[in-house]
């Protein structure tokens, strides 16, 4: 496994972690309802975080990125996905100021994005035998489909109540 490998496979499960250990901190330290808490980490860890992480991986060691995924490198749709990731962090942190309705819109953003990338990833990898990490490993089912149904349920949670 390559460093670039080991460093994404991480970074899903860590940020995942911090996620949850914000939403706790939240809960205990400020009036947020729960969902609202946990909703709002989420949003910080599991969409601006992952999305600068998804930027700086296909921007500035993007042939690093694709050849640890089996992919080809020197494509210049990888630098495009790589302002895909920086436009959900944008939008995340800016979601710390401004709630409601436009929480429910980037969870789904979001959400519509990283199960579309999460099924190209697990179709390649049954397709061709790809199994590197980054095409079926943790940053595919945490990051690319956990975090978001997570984030997406807590969105309609909170936009219903």
């Amino acid at each position: 496994m390559s460093l670039s490998e080991k460093l994404f496979s991480s970074f899903s499960i860590l940020f995942f972690i911090i996620a949850l250990a914000l939403g706790a901190a939240l809960v205990l330290m400020s009036h947020m309802s729960p969902i609202e808490a946990f909703l709002l980490s989420f949003i910080v860890c599991g969409i601006g975080f992952e999305g600068l992480w998804l930027f700086a991986g296909n921007f500035f060691i993007s042939n690093s990125t694709a050849s640890s995924m089996g992919w080809p490198t020197d494509d210049p749709f990888q630098k495009e996905l790589a302002f895909a990731g920086l436009a959900l962090a944008a939008g995340a942190f800016i979601g710390i100021w401004i709630h409601g309705n436009f929480w429910f819109g980037l969870a789904l953003m979001n959400a519509v994005f990283r199960l579309g990338t999460s099924s190209i990833r697990l179709g390649h990898m049954r397709e061709k035998g790809n199994r590197s990490d980054l095409v079926a490993g943790p940053s595919v089912y945490l990051s690319g489909i956990a975090v978001p149904l997570i984030t997406l349920v807590l969105a309609f949670i909170s936009f219903l109540s």
